[in-house]
């Protein structure tokens, strides 16, 4: 082939191969997301830039939207300013087109942004509603102007289920100082309510807009289906059954008994607690059939209102009623931590039954409640509590050796090695660390190490404990002499590298 013969050929190419150039595309985008969040160009599979887009949870579109324009991003990751005319060829294809022109919306330059947004439009689609949205709070005027007048044509172009996977966007941007919210609220308030179903869609999506929904179903269209209250109740965001509360009054008698029956089985404590004060509010005695549901209830502030509503109603004891069921044995462990709350010396042996409950929250209350009774822990208890599975047992007992109520002497940290040969280095290590730096170094200097387990913890504490107490500074001569004494003693069971380290203390 002689040359001019390949010039011409090479005249008459193709611009581009319609699937190259859209792959390149592809790429340019996936690296300016990657560059914002390095999980949106992960390696592995492969999607499209604007199927990335609609997957994202769309309030995390301002973070790409504030990431794009970010000083901390390098300038050459920027999309090039030719891309909006690039990607107006036709042998794009539109999903390619549409996330190009979506980025550039985000662009540094506001000519670009006003440009994509104009040309994304037509299209109608939820990118271009998002897009809106976001420039509704530019900084540039212009733009702002236009992304308003868009959006508000767009709410009525754009399906309902875009629309509602925008929302968190939408009250994300509500909370932007920019935001025009006497455009576009009337707006939106409208669009939610010019159907019945949006408004029912609306009370079971997006978290505030639940709120929203509930709220303006009570100033506007009271009195509220049972149906739609029994839902509100069961909603385990707590805030939505509040506002049912807030608004109780306003309900029918048969509605209120609803709700109030619902929100005594509802799953957040604090919802059954406004559905029982709803309740001593609404007659006059409570029934004794919900106070002893409430009084077992595994929240405490229902037990303590429930004990409170039975003294001032019925002028009942709740401790007889939590003696009573730990007596028969059917006590839950909500009655067990009430029972230990208010415990006399009438429950010791109560008390010394539940530290051995399977929960571990009843044996710590049980040990909490009898210290507090005045009970002398002996050292086979002393070993019981310290060899708890539990580290909140484990805790209580390191307080009470922290406050010298459970005294932590050397034969008991003797004791607590021969129990429990294998496993006692973290309960000894837990109960050191408990004490006052003084007492703890007491402890360690006289312990006498017998086997290679206690050798091992014993040179890893003083290991620990050197680090902080010696250092290039003098020596105290009282700890010198300690020291020098302990080195005399025990110098054939610490570790070398311990030894050299207090040798240097002890000759500072």
């Amino acid at each position: 082939m002689t040359f001019i013969r390949w010039l011409h050929l090479w005249r008459q190419r193709p611009a581009a191969l319609p699937m190259e150039q859209e792959n390149l595309l592809e790429d340019v985008l996936l690296r300016v997301l990657a560059s914002i969040d390095s999980r949106l160009g992960a390696s592995g599979h492969r999607f499209p830039a604007r199927t990335v887009l609609l997957a994202l949870y769309s309030s995390f579109l301002v973070d790409i939207d504030q990431g794009m324009r970010s000083p901390r991003r390098p300038r050459g990751d920027d999309l090039p300013e030719d891309l909006l005319d690039r990607a107006s060829r036709p042998d794009i294809d539109d999903a390619t087109r549409e996330a190009c022109q979506f980025l550039l919306t985000m662009h540094w330059s506001g000519r670009l942004r006003e440009r994509a947004l104009r040309a994304m439009e037509p299209g109608g689609s939820r990118l271009a509603l998002a897009a809106s949205l976001l420039r509704c709070a530019d900084w540039v005027d212009p733009i702002r102007h236009v992304a308003t007048d868009m959006t508000a044509r767009l709410l009525d172009r754009s399906t309902d289920d875009d629309v509602f996977a925008l929302m968190p966007l939408i009250y994300r941007m509500r909370g932007h100082v920019r935001f025009p919210h006497d455009r576009l609220d009337p707006k939106l308030e409208a669009w939610l309510t010019s159907s019945d179903a949006r408004l029912e869609r609306a009370l079971t999506s997006f978290v505030l807009l639940k709120r929203w929904a509930l709220r303006f179903l009570f100033e506007q269209r009271a009195p509220v289906e049972a149906r739609v209250l029994e839902q509100a109740i069961a909603d385990p965001d707590p805030t939505i059954p509040i506002i049912v509360f807030e608004r109780l009054a306003e309900l029918p008698v048969a509605s209120r008994a609803i709700v109030m029956a619902s929100g005594l089985r509802a799953k957040h404590p604090l919802v059954r607690q406004y559905a029982l004060r709803a309740i001593a509010r609404d007659v006059s005695r409570v029934p004794l059939q919900v106070l002893h549901r409430a009084l077992i209830d595994r929240s405490a502030g229902m037990r303590s209102f429930a004990a409170h509503t039975l003294r001032t109603q019925y002028h009942d004891d709740p401790v007889a009623f939590w003696r009573g069921l730990v007596d028969a044995g059917t006590a839950p462990w909500s009655a067990y931590l009430s029972l230990a709350e208010h415990s006399t010396a009438d429950d010791e042996s109560r008390l010394r039954r539940a530290l051995v409950h399977p929960f571990a929250r009843v044996r710590a209350a049980a040990l909490l409640a009898l210290m507090r009774l005045g009970m002398r822990a002996t050292d086979a208890e002393f070993v019981r509590f310290a060899s708890d599975p539990s580290p909140r047992v484990r805790r209580v007992l390191a307080g009470f050796c922290r406050s010298g109520d459970i005294p932590l002497v050397n034969h008991r940290l003797r004791l607590l090695w021969t129990a429990l040969p294998n496993s006692a280095t973290g309960s000894a290590g837990e109960l050191l660390d408990a004490l006052p730096a003084g007492e703890r170094l007491d402890l360690l200097f006289a312990f006498e190490p017998t086997t290679d387990a206690e050798r091992r913890w014993w040179n890893g504490m003083l290991a620990v404990w050197s680090d902080s107490a010696l250092g290039w500074w003098e020596t105290e001569p009282a700890l010198r002499a300690r020291l020098a004494e302990l080195l005399a003693r025990r110098s054939s069971v610490l570790d070398l590298p311990l030894r050299i380290r207090l040798e240097k203390g002890a000759a500072r």
